[in-house]
């Protein structure tokens, strides 16, 4: 039994796949294995997780018969794991050589159930210009990990809230009891706030872990994005209650608030119809949610126009955002012509 299983679910992930695995199959500790998921692939990943898994022993693949989300396919790894701590890596994302050595020498010196290491953002489709990012190194325990670390998943970014760049305690799954959220978008921030609260040490290593390939902002609008926000929005309220945790109810108001203001701001990009955009915030108003997000965040100035339902309002100023963007990004590329 390998004492480390990094699980990578996949769909459609033909032309990142190999890379991905690759990071990992060559890293300095070896008694690891790698659980792929092909989450029902109707590309050519299926061939190539076998061309992998026939060139490695320690490589296994699991296939869904239908497509199940990344969710559902990162919690398929964790039953079929039997390895003491688990890693999760994205399909088009790498490893750096040292990283599950690095995480497990802290996981075992610190009996910590989750470690999570610091990542670089990777930018451009040839990979040449990372951006390394930074965190604190951090032992932290109860109580202070519940007050003073439990309102990253509310809105304030403190510890990070996705799946890669941490290795996990096996056992804190079997301890928490908890199962795929069904969400599409946001479900590795669900993952770990349902476990937050059974972790009894929490290590943080300023340490380069993950390559995360970052493909820049899309101006297509995802339309589940908003809806699913919603949910989990509701979510976080139960979980508030259900903990007394009631100093991140405005921090999770905030949070939902901006994510209205993006999401006018993502039709706009995408050319909706200005009487369709109206219609959607028009929904909103008359359902009472502007009310009670707009109540909840408190009095700021960046949401007056959520607060008073000035439709025309948000979507005015959502143009003027853009606006100053989109000329922000054209005097960056007339002085870089000039040099």
């Amino acid at each position: 039994m390998a004492k480390v299983s990094v699980i990578i679910p996949c769909f459609n992930s033909e032309k990142t796949i190999s890379r991905a695995v690759k990071s990992v199959v060559r890293q300095s500790f070896r008694d690891l294995d790698v659980i792929l998921i092909n989450d029902a692939s109707t590309d050519g990943t299926g061939t190539i997780l076998k061309r992998l898994a026939d060139s490695d022993a320690r490589i296994r693949v699991v296939c869904h018969d239908k497509n199940l989300g990344v969710d559902h396919a990162r919690f398929t790894g964790v039953r079929e794991a039997t390895s003491q701590y688990l890693c999760f890596l994205d399909a088009d994302d790498t490893m750096t050589k040292d990283a599950i050595t690095s995480l497990l020498s802290i996981a075992e010196r610190e009996d910590a159930d989750i470690v999570e290491g610091a990542s670089s953002r990777v930018l451009g489709r040839f990979g040449l210009l990372k951006q390394r990012g930074h965190i604190k190194n951090r032992v932290i325990t109860p109580p202070e990990l519940m007050d003073d670390f439990f309102i990253s998943f509310f809105g304030v970014n403190i510890l990070g809230v996705t799946t890669w760049g941490k290795l996990y305690k096996r056992d804190l799954f079997d301890r928490s009891g908890i199962g795929p959220s069904g969400y599409n978008r946001g479900e590795d921030l669900i993952m770990n706030m349902k476990l937050f609260p059974y972790i009894r040490k929490y290590v943080t290593v300023d340490q380069e872990i993950v390559h995360y390939y970052y493909g820049g902002v899309t101006s297509s609008l995802n339309s589940s994005f908003y809806e699913c926000s919603k949910r989990q929005y509701s979510q976080k309220l139960e979980m508030i209650n259900q903990y007394g945790y009631t100093k991140a109810i405005r921090t999770t108001a905030i949070e939902m608030c901006n994510i209205l203001n993006t999401t006018v701001q993502q039709m706009l990009l995408a050319r909706w119809p200005y009487e369709q955009i109206h219609r959607f915030l028009e929904k909103e108003a008359s359902s009472g949610f502007l009310d009670e997000i707009s109540s909840a965040a408190g009095n700021r100035d960046a949401f007056v126009n959520i607060k008073k339902k000035n439709l025309d309002g948000i979507i005015a100023a959502q143009q003027y955002r853009l606006w100053k963007i989109r000329l922000r990004r054209f005097c960056i590329s007339l002085f870089a012509n000039i040099l």
